[in-house]
């Protein structure tokens, strides 16, 4: 049977119903992605696929060609050169250089005998540019699947009432086969914006876009204004709100009406929130309105009628929406389907406050067994019990022979990382975090040291060494397999000072101190009002190990300042940690009074890094007091600055 008599079958049977024989996260998405996407074909390469095809065609129109002939012509996508095909070929039956009744019998053959996709696209596209009303007959039924949608809405677009025949279309697609219709729809009735708001967005696939492409295309605020909104078509404007808020990319003040929208939006919200959806879309305005970002206390205008004070009053309205305490549990509900990406779950939780263990993503990893997000989250959440059960699911999912680092690679850097790479990723997040628990896991980060994404092997070799003492004979032996197979000479360098092995002919001449000092107390959060103090340096780089933050100290990491009273040299000593608690050197003697004052007053300090100079030891840094106090006690720091004005640098 060819697909075009399968799709006719299920017309017949079910004419106002999906075609639901077809995986929708997969079908017609290469051709979508390219046309909403790809600009960077040679034209050259168009003109001349497109020439060479329709050579094919007419030869086949004339008896000279065959079918076959056309099939090895479209080995490459049709959809990198159809609009240029279709250009030339409107211009040849527009000439009468090919004849549309040839044409049609030819397109109904290539679309209704074949089980060829690239032949069946083929058939639509002669079909549509001839002209023919039964020929739209025949897209009607093969647009049913998406992978022909596009070219059953595209080829047709200049016949009479299209716009009719799309809307009918987009009533009996979904996945991308939707994605089109929604992109080709013309809002000519209220019909069509009433389905665009509640149902256009309401897709498996490019949610996101989709929702930007109804609110173009139909106004929210018109909706809600002009119809009788009840709880059911309120969370259909929450989820269209939601897709088009959660995007970083989408600039909302853009959108003409959001003011609007939103005001009217947040009216009914009040009463009728209480969906899955309308917790998102809740969540995402919020994120959004931010009046905070203005500097003094006027109403800051901003456009399409925005200002600081609107956004101000629509920010408490959500804060208030939110500190219902239903919603944990419509967030643990949604989980279980994982019926939104992992980043809107993670930003919800840290809205609600909520703590999602392992056992609570899991779903997410069942629909993506490999998302490093679900693995950076739980690494960094502090819940032992998760981090051991990543652990072991690490382990047993993936596939750590792909990753074997290979005589012939160079090893994988940061830049060489794609979507590809998820698996380097997800266990970069374990092995990165590791060492902020207190579990003992020696296997995980042996397997890694002859993995093929280089800062995994120095993880690995970094949290070893701190566990030095529970090595057990295996490690050792991991370490010299590891050091007969690394590639890299910093990285093999790392393994020699671990293993005891002479460096350059002959051993160290000077110890490297390795210290770690628990900062839990000391960690602050960077704020937009934190005072700046002074520059400096770390002093005493040279003793320490800097091969543990070996590309890992970057310019503008945050650093944290820990008082040392008890060290023999200086009583008023500051050290200078990492986020992990490395200590990597103490602020300058000279230069430590005015912090050692704040820190010893309660106050909290933290520094930025300006420079980092690896191989010549030379890290400066730029000190910060932390905004938390400085509201409480402001009149005591500046008399601090009066008393010691040396020690206050401006910073140019």
């Amino acid at each position: 049977m060819y697909i075009y008599d399968e799709l006719l079958d299920y017309a017949r049977k079910y004419p106002d119903k999906i075609y639901g024989d077809q995986d929708f996260q997969s079908a017609g998405k290469f051709d979508t992605l390219f046309a909403f996407f790809s600009d960077d074909v040679p034209k050259e390469y168009e003109e001349e696929k497109a020439m060479l095809l329709l050579k094919a065609v007419t030869s086949c129109l004339d008896g000279d060609a065959s079918i076959g002939e056309l099939s090895n012509l479209l080995e490459d996508p049709f959809i990198m050169y159809y609009f240029t095909f279709c250009h030339h070929l409107d211009i040849y039956v527009r000439e009468r250089l090919i004849d549309r009744g040839k044409l049609y019998l030819l397109g109904r053959n290539l679309s209704t005998k074949s089980n060829n996709n690239d032949i069946i696209k083929l058939g639509l596209t002669l079909l549509g540019i001839s002209g023919n009303e039964e020929g739209r007959g025949i897209a009607s039924v093969l647009g049913l699947h998406s992978e022909f949608t596009f070219y059953a809405i595209t080829a047709f677009k200049y016949m009479d009432l299209h716009n009719k025949y799309v809307f009918e279309m987009a009533n009996k697609t979904y996945g991308f086969g939707k994605v089109h219709c929604i992109q080709n729809i013309e809002p000519l009735t209220d019909d069509i914006k009433v389905w665009l708001i509640e149902n256009g967005c309401d897709n498996v696939v490019m949610p996101n876009i989709s929702a930007i492409i109804c609110a173009q295309k139909a106004s929210m605020s018109w909706y809600l204004k002009s119809r009788k909104v009840d709880k059911n078509v309120f969370s259909n404007i929450s989820r269209l709100i939601y897709y088009i808020f959660s995007s970083d990319k989408n600039d909302v003040y853009e959108f003409h009406d959001s003011l609007e929208t939103i005001t009217e939006y947040m009216k009914y919200a009040k009463h009728y929130a209480k969906s899955f959806e309308d917790l998102c879309a809740s969540a995402y305005i919020k994120k959004w309105m931010r009046p905070f970002w203005d500097p003094g206390e006027g109403d800051v205008k901003r456009k399409n009628g925005w200002s600081s004070n609107i956004e101000r009053d629509i920010r408490n309205q959500c804060i208030d929406i939110l500190k219902n305490k239903k919603w944990k549990g419509v967030l643990n509900n949604s989980l279980k389907s994982a019926e939104a990406d992992t980043d809107t779950y993670i930003y919800l939780a840290s809205e609600l406050d909520a703590d999602l263990n392992f056992s609570d993503l899991a779903p997410l990893l069942e629909k993506d067994p490999l998302d490093y997000k679900v693995s950076y989250y739980i690494s960094k959440s502090g819940n032992e019990a998760s981090m051991k059960s990543l652990i072991e699911y690490a382990k047993e999912t993936i596939n750590f022979d792909e990753m074997k680092l290979k005589p012939s690679d160079e090893g994988l850097k940061d830049d060489d990382l794609s979507f590809e790479n998820k698996s380097d990723i997800f266990l970069y997040c374990i092995l990165k975090n590791l060492s902020n628990y207190n579990i003992i896991e020696l296997d995980l980060p042996q397997i890694a040291l002859t993995t093929r994404y280089d800062d995994n092997r120095i993880e690995a070799i970094i949290y070893l060494r701190k566990h030095e003492d529970d090595w057990d004979e295996g490690v050792e032996k991991s370490l010299l397999d590891a050091l007969d197979k690394e590639i890299n000479k910093k990285i093999k360098k790392r393994l020699l000072r671990l293993l005891g092995k002479r460096v350059n002919g002959g051993f160290e001449d000077i110890k490297k101190e390795i210290r770690y000092v628990d900062i839990k107390k000391q960690i602050v959060k960077p704020h937009v009002k934190d005072v700046y103090l002074f520059s400096t340096y770390v002093a005493g780089l040279f003793y320490r190990d800097m091969s543990v933050v070996h590309n890992h100290l970057d310019e503008g990491d945050i650093l944290y300042l820990k008082r040392e009273p008890e060290n023999q040299y200086d009583k008023n000593a500051i050290m200078v940690t990492t986020e992990d608690g490395y200590v990597l050197g103490y602020i300058p003697k000279k230069e430590n009074s005015l912090s050692q004052r704040l820190l010893d007053a309660g106050k909290y300090l933290y520094a930025i890094v300006d420079e980092f100079l690896e191989d010549s030891n030379k890290l400066d840094i730029d000190l910060y007091l932390s905004y938390r106090d400085v509201m409480e006690n402001t009149n005591e720091v500046v008399s601090m600055l009066i008393e010691n004005p040396s020690t206050y640098k401006s910073k140019m």
